[in-house]
């Protein structure tokens, strides 16, 4: 009986732990992605802004009008 009873806490401490680490990729995955999401909008917003600023004046203009969207 007490070998049954050690072996089923066992089975469920391992459970429980991989449980924690398959929960912890996911919130790293996720958060990941958001991370990535984010950085593309800047570039994105940066590229854009590069092609608009063809010459000085143009970018000054451009530089006092940019926004970078959430």
């Amino acid at each position: 009986q007490n070998m049954m009873n050690q072996n089923m806490n066992q089975n469920m401490m391992n459970q429980n732990m991989n449980q924690n680490m398959m929960n912890q990729n996911m919130n790293q995955n996720m958060m990941q992605d958001n991370n990535n999401c984010r950085q593309e909008k800047v570039c994105r917003t940066i590229r854009r802004f590069i092609t608009v600023c063809k010459t000085v004046e143009r970018c000054e203009n451009a530089a006092a009008n940019i926004t970078v969207g959430d």
